[in-house]
């Protein structure tokens, strides 16, 4: 699952925690995806949960990479 960082109300860090949390999400890889790639955000990603952090925008490549 690919969500975004910078979201209104509820940013993706907080939506990561809550979606992981659930036990249907327990086989779901989950990415962030922001226009923001410092190690500030870098970080922050990989606390809220995420497996991985991407700056937008994404490649098909990139994509297709993370999907195989």
């Amino acid at each position: 699952m690919f969500l975004d960082i910078g979201m209104p109300d509820l940013d993706g860090y907080e939506l990561c925690k809550i979606l992981k949390a659930l036990p249907e999400a327990n086989m779901v890889k989950f990415y962030s995806q922001s226009g923001w790639g410092t190690d500030k955000y870098i970080e922050s990603s990989r606390q809220a949960g995420f497996d991985d952090h991407f700056v937008k925008p994404l490649s098909k490549e990139t994509i297709k990479k993370v999907m195989d």
